[in-house]
């Protein structure tokens, strides 16, 4: 059985459009499936912007078969890297830009721990 929760931390107020939920089997503790859309006056029934499908596995033993966390980290960091070229340049965005950047550097420490047959603390 497929459960759907909403994901809201990306949420300021009640009048955020965006809705995230993430679809997962029952009982499980690693969501690989999320679907993005929004509500809205015009278009009162769900509006699905976009899915996404996470690496679900080891990709040298299942293959690739969905995005991985550092590929979707990667995309944000593009994306306001685009905004500090542009009028919309801020210290805000250098600070998001600079932690974006600290989590990919614990996640590919994380991943060459792991390749060295060391589990992570």
């Amino acid at each position: 059985m497929i459960e759907k929760n909403e994901i809201t931390e990306h949420k300021f107020d009640n009048e955020e459009p965006i809705k995230i939920f993430s679809l997962s089997e029952k009982d499980s503790t690693v969501n690989n499936f999320y679907c993005v859309g929004f509500v809205s006056e015009k278009s009162p029934s769900f509006n699905e912007l976009a899915k996404i499908s996470f690496q679900n596995g080891d990709p040298k033993v299942n293959g690739i078969n969905g995005l991985t966390i550092e590929a979707l980290l990667a995309i944000c960091h593009h994306r306001l890297s685009g905004f500090q070229r542009s009028n919309f340049a801020c210290t805000l965005n250098a600070q998001a830009l600079e932690s974006i950047e600290g989590a990919l550097d614990a996640l590919k420490k994380k991943t060459e721990t792991i390749q060295k047959g060391i589990k992570p603390e």
